[in-house]
């Protein structure tokens, strides 16, 4: 397991993980609390149990998944979700209410586009709402461009190589 230091906007001490199956427990913890619920295509699910069957044990077959860390409690949950065949990958990304805004949504995207460097993907694509803000200005400030909108979401990809 890869971890790594780092400090939120207050100063405070976070850590970077890969997450590992056995991470799921803490994950659903802070899904149970997170708000709003299904905002983004539906996820995270509103019912624990789909959250838990029909998505993060998904997630845990097939992503690589990304955790952020605050004295043991998971604050983050990021996931690069990659197709071999064609080299790219979906990204998504989640940070608690309680979180946002102290410069882990950057970190974590950051890191997690390092990784996906690292084992040799050359593109990432990300689905977000048109009205959210604060994700895209996160998804552009770390280099992702928009090359698709409707009038609920926007495509956003970064090339990496």
């Amino acid at each position: 397991m890869t971890k790594r230091a780092y400090l939120d906007k207050s100063g405070t001490a976070f850590e970077i993980l890969l997450a590992e199956e056995k991470d799921i427990p803490k994950l659903m913890v802070m899904y149970d609390d997170f708000e709003p619920k299904g905002a983004a295509q539906g996820l995270p699910p509103r019912k624990s149990s789909d959250c838990r069957k029909e998505w993060l044990d998904g997630l845990f077959k097939g992503a690589i998944n990304i955790t952020a860390q605050k004295g043991g409690e998971l604050v983050g949950h990021a996931a690069v979700y990659p197709d071999y065949s064609r080299m790219d990958s979906e990204f998504i990304i989640f940070v608690h209410q309680d979180h946002r805004n102290q410069g882990i949504g950057t970190e974590l995207t950051l890191y997690s586009i390092n990784h996906a460097k690292k084992i040799g993907l050359k593109l990432i694509v990300l689905s977000v709402a048109v009205f959210n803000y604060p994700a895209i200005k996160l998804y552009s400030k770390c280099g992702f461009e928009i090359i698709d909108s409707d009038g609920s979401e926007r495509t956003m990809r970064m090339k990496l190589d």
